[in-house]
């Protein structure tokens, strides 16, 4: 290149600045450079190179040279000669430029949003999945056959949730048992853990098992005192039964005694009576037999000291049962009255039981559930590693997998396309009015 060219001035060499701003293209043919700082494109379609980086090259504006003084006879030095071109000035005529087209520059499409997903975290197309109904009919009739498969899946799909909610119930017990193990041994391993994350949980579970451990003493210990007094009354129930058992034999054998010597009198008695029966029909005779009635008057005098000889014994074995029936009376009254003790203790004993073995129940359960808060605690920072710690996450896993199994069928119960179900039902219901309506009329005509 020229040293006297009027674009790069004295030096020759233009200065080569860029600028990486971002602006839209100023103008001018793809490729070109125009004066005072314009902007170098590539010619190319690219939708993004208008909000890209553009290339500026700063080029200074020419300046102004001294009037070169030319020869009146020209570069030859003859008259009329013709200047020297390269004398003359170049026209200055503007840059031609070709306006670019303004362009909107499209913006970049955002990335699709995913669906939220449920609070049980299912996805709806593994609900419709389950559900099984089938895609929506599209006509009017198709609506049936839609209802009745949807009434028998909705059948189908009630009796799995009755099963899968026993199901779901035992695994939520075992889960609650293993991880209350898991307490148990973590508990055990108090020295091993130290005071780290779970010195709360541990902390809890000492107070509840010290409770425990004082409930069940106090148990113990009334048990016990109960159980003394128990004995104690015992005893004395036997010795007061062992009193009773003589003086009833005394009086089995005095009534035996007296039972005999009654029926001695009342022979005796009868006796008597007839002979006296006998005198006196004698006596109301028209014509009275004397000597017979001596005979009557002698043997009713003999029956009669029979009579009063018989009643001695039965007086005497009378009275002497009386002391022995007042003293048995008074053994078995006392035997009572410790039978009466022994039942009322029994009854103080049953309530005693009843309020140890409540407050025993509040402390186990206290107990269990800081075991549990310990095991629950221990499962989420995955303490404790070791066969109880398995134990207690494959119960768990099993119990997250029943409850996914019966939240999704409860969301499958009613993922029904409820429109169609509602046409399928109006026109089975409009069926059976007419089916009733020809039926009627066959009837009726």
């Amino acid at each position: 290149m020229d040293a006297d060219d009027p674009l790069l001035g004295d030096g020759g060499h233009a200065p080569l600045e860029l600028d990486l701003g971002a602006g839209p293209v100023s103008g001018g043919y793809g490729g070109e450079l125009a004066y005072g700082g314009a902007t170098l494109g590539d010619g190319l379609d690219d939708p993004l190179s208008a909000s890209g980086p553009a290339l500026e090259l700063a080029i200074p504006e020419p300046r102004a040279k001294p009037p070169v003084r030319r020869s009146p006879l020209g570069p030859s030095g003859r008259p009329g000669s013709a200047p020297a071109l390269r004398s003359r000035p170049a026209p200055s005529r503007p840059v031609p430029s070709r306006p670019v087209p303004s362009r909107s520059v499209p913006s970049r499409p955002a990335p699709p949003e995913m669906p939220e997903l449920p609070a049980d975290g299912i996805p709806e197309v593994e609900v419709l999945a389950a559900a099984d109904y089938g895609l929506a009919p599209k006509g009017l009739f198709a609506s049936v056959p839609y209802v009745l498969h949807v009434f028998n899946r909705r059948r189908d799909i009630q009796q799995a949730l009755r099963d899968g909610a026993r199901v779901r119930d035992e695994a939520a017990r075992g889960a609650r048992r293993a991880l209350v193990a898991l307490g148990g041994d973590l508990s055990g391993r108090e020295n091993e853990l130290g005071a780290g994350s779970l010195a709360a949980e541990l902390e809890a579970v000492r107070r509840c098992s010290a409770a425990t451990e004082e409930s069940t003493a106090l148990r113990e210990q009334a048990r016990k005192e109960l159980e003394g007094r128990m004995g104690s009354l015992g005893s004395r129930l036997e010795v007061a039964r062992a009193e009773v058992g003589p003086l009833r034999d005394r009086e089995t054998k005095l009534l035996t005694q007296l039972k005999v010597r009654e029926a001695d009198l009342s022979r005796a008695t009868a006796r008597l009576k007839r002979v006296e029966i006998e005198l006196r029909n004698l006596r109301s005779a028209p014509e009275p037999d004397e000597p017979r009635m001596e005979l009557h008057e002698a043997d009713r005098v003999a029956r009669t000291t029979e009579v009063e000889a018989a009643k001695a014994p039965v007086l005497e074995l009378t009275e002497a049962l009386a002391p022995v029936r007042r003293e048995l009376a008074a053994k078995l009254g006392r035997v009572n009255e410790i039978d009466a003790e022994r039942r009322q203790l029994e009854a103080t004993v049953h309530r005693t039981e009843n309020v140890h073995g409540s407050s025993m129940g509040q402390a186990n359960a206290q107990l269990e559930e800081a075991l549990l808060n310990l095991g629950e605690q221990a499962m989420a920072q995955q303490l404790g590693p070791g066969p109880v710690f398995e134990a207690a996450r494959a119960a768990l896993e099993a119990l997250n997998a029943r409850e996914r199994r019966h939240a999704l069928l409860s969301r499958a119960l009613g993922a029904y396309d409820k429109p169609a179900v509602q046409r399928g039902a109006a026109i089975l219901g409009g069926a059976a009015l007419l089916v009733l309506a020809m039926l009627l009329f066959i009837l009726f005509r």
